[in-house]
């Protein structure tokens, strides 16, 4: 056997992962070396864990001290190149004895376990609301947080064109060149595309809007999904959101370096929002795309928007007082205190109902629900309303051939939606675009809109145009919410509200962009007059702020609740009688059941974070060196094969098992941690003791 050399790295106490970046050192104190296999064979089988807790694999170049052999461990240090050794490699057998042994000696494998991997200590929090139809980012420093949590600053966004809107939210919108590179985002990205359409130079641009429902439909969602731009073309899903990322995270690093260039990228923890009704393989698409936006795994914290808001309502002044003169004075929620948050978004809304515990942490008390009923389907309603008065051919024409026209209706409908106030006859005003009657003379052989309002209209008096405004009846409006309100309204009276852990529930807070509708407020005001009914101030940020308040405090939510009831694909013994004949089969002459649902977790349950399930597996056949056990979920409680109604492949995890000297007498043991807002997996070689650990692939292709 060849003898191999050995570089020693400069750094003391510091070791370089080959394959990451080379700024990444990761201190280590111990390795352990089992005994079967040379040194000069082992640098596949080395590898280390850091505070995300991955296995990282690394070159045996890695710096070390000595070995000694503890059979059957040996022990490694960080100071001398292996080459150097020789001297200091010893082994203690049964007489207690040292013998200096030569570095040839064989080993197994080399595990990096302890410290944890030098980390830079994070000195801010940023979190990006990426939301279906506006989006915003807002952050806040560690020392702040600790003396004043809720100091936390927004990004104002503006547009410069038009009615030259300013807002804490931008709307989530790309612009992408011809050549798939970035060209502009939010209010920018409109007003170009318009601009250029304008020109009759918008063919071969990339403009994506309202694409985020994509991930709406969990089920079937992978990798390499695609969205289709405006003008019909698609482009991969995960460019698109990464690029939308990316801009938002370099826009706040601007912002930070403002601040006196104090703050370093690596330096910052970012935390992303989600609906809580969506499912792990929209969450692990959001996480890879911010990864490939330029965010390290480490630094990466997935927020789910209602929880972000009950963590904001919960610092905030919301409940009603007395001292002992009888005074009345606003203070934040007492422990004990139950409370549902509705999260009234554009493309969604999703409901939680959380308890304040002793210690002022959270912890869920029903699993969180809603649907797609945000304020997008109260927009589309406004558009086919106007699409029904002037014909579909008009507002096609206007969309296509008069962009910036066409954005400012889309625009002025926004704002009228979120502030419903009328004339002094209780009309709603819509500003019409004037190149709208234009379209419509043109199309109609001269013909005026007013005159086919006035005498044509199937809702006479009830709708007209005054000075460049249109003006429709306030019950014609509401009737625009009419679906939305009624779904959500009977979800929670019939869904939520008769659960026996929501008896002693007394507020609801009405929280996001769509809160702000009058009509919203007003509806379940009335419709729940037994309950306190609340919208709080900067209700459209409290999902924004309330993720920095997570970023800064991740344990501030103790307990969750399963959504399914999770499990492996699995065999076992067939059971006479029980399992169905379908499921039979044989594996070295043996009768076993395929397609067991080895349950793990339970649908309802509640989780601390932390919480973890540890499931036994042995191999079937003595020669596999790898198991790859499939995840599964279901609905029902008690699933028993992976194949019953209501379950589905959820993902795949693999566990290495390559010293088969044990046949199939050996065994590993997978573990997932529940209670957290992603599933972590971990999956451990018992005889070797190796780890493979990581969040849970959803989005392969294949099972």
């Amino acid at each position: 056997m060849s003898k191999r050399e050995y570089t020693l790295y400069e750094t003391n106490l510091h070791i370089l992962l080959p394959g990451l970046s080379p700024s990444c050192n990761r201190k280590i104190s111990l390795v352990y070396i089992g005994a079967h296999k040379p040194v000069t064979e082992m640098a596949s089988n080395v590898y280390s864990r850091d505070d995300d807790e991955e296995d990282h694999y690394v070159n045996l170049k890695s710096v070390v001290d000595r070995v000694i052999y503890d059979t059957p461990a040996v022990h490694i240090g960080a100071h001398k190149p292996v080459t150097e050794m020789a001297s200091n490699v010893y082994s203690r057998d049964d007489d207690e004895e040292e013998h200096y042994v030569d570095i040839k000696s064989v080993v197994d494998r080399v595990i990096y376990d302890t410290p944890a991997p030098v980390r830079p200590k994070m000195l801010a929090v940023a979190a990006i609301d990426f939301g279906t139809t506006f989006s915003g980012v807002a952050y806040s420093f560690v020392g702040d947080y600790e003396r004043q949590p809720l100091q936390i600053d927004a990004r104002v966004w503006h547009s410069t064109k038009g009615t030259g809107v300013m807002s804490h939210k931008t709307p989530t919108c790309l612009l992408l060149s011809s050549n798939k590179s970035f060209e502009a985002f939010g209010y920018d990205a409109e007003d170009q595309y318009a601009e250029l359409a304008e020109e009759n130079a918008h063919y071969g641009y990339r403009y994506f809007k309202n694409f985020k429902m994509l991930l709406h439909t969990d089920e079937g969602l992978k990798r390499d999904a695609e969205i289709k731009d405006e003008q019909g073309h698609a482009l991969p899903a995960m460019l698109v959101f990464s690029e939308c990322i990316k801009y938002l995270r370099d826009e706040t690093m601007k912002t930070l370096k403002t601040k006196g260039d104090l703050i370093r990228a690596n330096e910052v923890r970012w935390v992303i929002t989600m609906p809580a009704i969506w499912g792990d393989s929209a969450k692990q698409f959001m996480r890879e795309a911010a990864e490939q936006a330029g965010i390290e795994r480490f630094q990466l914290v997935i927020a789910l928007e209602p929880e972000a808001a009950s963590i904001f309502t919960k610092e905030q002044l919301s409940q009603r007082k007395f001292n002992e003169d009888g005074t009345a004075f606003l203070a934040p929620y007492d422990p004990g205190t139950k409370y549902m948050v509705v999260d009234l978004g554009g493309g969604t809304v999703d409901i939680t109902i959380r308890q304040v515990l002793e210690d002022r942490t959270l912890r869920e008390v029903h699993q969180a629900t809603g649907g797609a009923w945000g304020g997008m389907g109260v927009n589309a309603n406004f558009l086919a309303f106007i699409s029904e008065l002037v014909g579909d051919n008009v507002l096609s024409e206007l969309r296509l051939n008069h962009k910036a026209d066409y954005l400012e209706l889309e625009r002025s409908i926004e704002m009228k939606k979120r502030h419903l106030e009328g004339d002094r006859q209780g009309r709603i005003m819509i500003p019409l675009p004037a190149a709208l009657m234009e379209v419509y003379a043109d199309l109609n052989n001269g013909a005026k809109l007013t005159n086919k309002l006035t005498f044509e209209s199937k809702h006479p008096g009830k709708v007209d145009i005054q000075r460049g405004h249109l003006r429709i009846n306030k019950e014609l409006v509401a009737g625009f919410f009419k679906p939305a309100v009624d779904n959500i309204v009977k979800h929670l009276r019939e869904d939520l509200l008769t659960l026996p852990e929501a008896s002693d529930l007394v507020d609801i807070i009405l929280v996001g962009g769509f809160a702000d509708s009058k009509i919203i407020k007003e509806t379940i005001t009335e419709v729940f007059s037994t309950k306190c009914v609340v919208v709080p101030e900067e209700a459209g940020l409290a999902v924004l702020k309330g993720a920095v308040l997570y970023g800064q405090n991740p344990n501030v939510v103790k307990e969750r609740i399963s959504k399914f009831t999770y499990g492996t694909r699995s065999f076992r013994h067939f059971l006479e009688g029980f399992d169905s004949p379908e499921k039979e089969t044989y594996i070295d002459g043996q009768k076993y059941c395929g397609d067991c649902f080895g349950k793990i977790a339970e649908v309802g349950m509640s989780y601390t974070l932390g919480d973890g399930q540890d499931i036994e597996l042995s191999p079937v056949r003595g020669e596999l060196t790898r198991m790859c056990v499939d995840i599964y979920k279901s609905t029902a409680k008690e699933p028993v094969y992976v194949t019953d109604e209501g379950c589905s492949y959820l993902g795949r995890i693999n566990v290495d098992m390559s010293n088969t000297s044990r046949g199939k007498e050996r065994s590993a043991k997978v573990r997932i941690t529940f209670g957290d807002t992603e599933l972590i997996c971990e999956g451990i070689d018992e005889g070797t003791g190796k780890r493979s650990r990581e969040v849970l692939d959803t989005l392969s292709s294949t099972t």
